[in-house]
């Protein structure tokens, strides 16, 4: 194990471990080390051994028998590889981040290809500094923070001739992007939720409108409002965030002269929040008001599931890293930036039913105190 290396030593140990069958020609069926043999020989701790187990598990490498050990299930084919690739996240809290991290790594494992991982918290600066510490690697998968500045560390990593495929948002038009296909999914919630009867659907979002994903939703839900033959109305759309608390966001919708029936929420995460606040109020949902998401990752706080857009999350992962093994694995590839759109579905719960009679509601007394 190289403990300077920037290759966490989970990886380094799955190489050696997949090394160590085929040395000692272990064949299917045989018998395994166990995690405190293994510990002791190659010199970390159990925690380590067993995130290497698992991985050789997950792919067929391994098998597991209760109360018997771990045995060799298939003899692995050993792909001889120095690509070491970086993969930027925004978070690893975050299902949806943890999800696509699952298929680059399941496909970093196929294809015999290293990954050092980083997350930037979120922050613009830390992201600049972990693209700046990717100089020397093969190449880099991003999930940026935002799209509002260009990037000065990408543009060095495009000078020294490191690709770089970008996730979810657009941030370097030269780069190679994995995305989704936002604005077809909100046009069909928002449809769904037109079809339920409701004439009065906001649009709820955190995250500032010219981010593209927020900004593609926001195209497919007014699109589909015209389509209805529904009048886009700027009091039914409320931001979350910068002061603006989710009840002050129920408060302002409530306040209206015809209030909302419906909400279509641009993430999960808002959707859930909105069920709670609206539930703490006596609120029913979706007897009274109907919710819907987008993502199809969050739990409700209460039994029943959250009608919302599945995305391709594993696929996004996925087929980010193989884009950028193409560009590494060519480098006389000389064809423009690609585009790559990943479908989205509808997937409908239990927080959306037909139109209800609207039904006004007072103000939180923290609310009101603040009006």
């Amino acid at each position: 194990m190289d403990r300077h290396s920037p290759v966490p030593l989970y990886h380094q140990l799955e190489r050696a471990l997949l090394e160590l069958i085929v040395d000692n020609g272990l064949a299917p069926d045989a018998r395994f080390p166990s995690e405190s043999e293994l510990s002791a020989r190659f010199g970390v701790t159990r925690p380590t051994v067993r995130q290497a187990l698992d991985r050789l598990v997950r792919v067929g490498v391994l098998r597991r028998e209760r109360g018997r050990g771990t045995y060799v299930a298939a003899v692995p084919e050993l792909r001889s590889s120095d690509l070491t690739v970086k993969v930027i996240m925004p978070s690893l809290s975050d299902l949806i981040h943890l999800r696509v991290l699952a298929g680059i790594v399941d496909e970093a494992h196929r294809q015999g290809v290293q990954v050092i991982l980083a997350h930037s918290d979120g922050k613009r600066a830390a992201q600049e500094r972990e693209l700046d510490r990717a100089v020397g690697l093969s190449g880099v998968v991003l999930w940026p923070v935002n799209e509002s500045a260009r990037s000065q560390a990408l543009a060095r990593l495009n000078a020294a001739g490191t690709p770089v495929v970008l996730m979810d948002r657009y941030l370097d038009a030269r780069a190679d992007h994995v995305v989704v296909d936002d604005e077809h999914g909100a046009v069909a919630v928002t449809d769904h939720l037109v079809g339920l009867g409701h004439k009065r659907i906001a649009f709820i979002h955190g995250e500032p409108m010219r981010l593209s994903s927020v900004r593609l939703r926001f195209q497919g839900y007014r699109a589909s409002l015209a389509a209805n033959g529904l009048t886009l109305d700027e009091s039914l759309t409320v931001k979350i965030g910068d002061g603006a608390s989710v009840a002050e966001a129920m408060d302002h919708l409530y306040a209206l002269a015809d209030p909302p029936t419906a909400a279509f929420c641009v993430n999960d995460l808002l959707a859930v929040n909105v069920f709670t606040e609206l539930r703490g109020r006596g609120i029913a949902v979706p007897d009274q008001f109907s919710i819907a998401g987008f993502d199809a990752l969050e739990v409700l706080p209460s039994a029943g599931t959250l009608t919302s857009v599945r995305r391709a999350t594993e696929e996004m992962g996925r087929r980010s890293l193989q884009l950028l093994l193409e560009r590494i694995r060519q480098p006389g590839f000389t064809d423009g930036p690609r585009h790559v759109m990943l479908p989205t579905a509808l997937v409908t719960g239990d927080t959306t039913a037909p139109r209800p009679v609207p039904a006004r509601i007072r103000r939180t007394k923290k609310s009101a105190a603040k009006a």
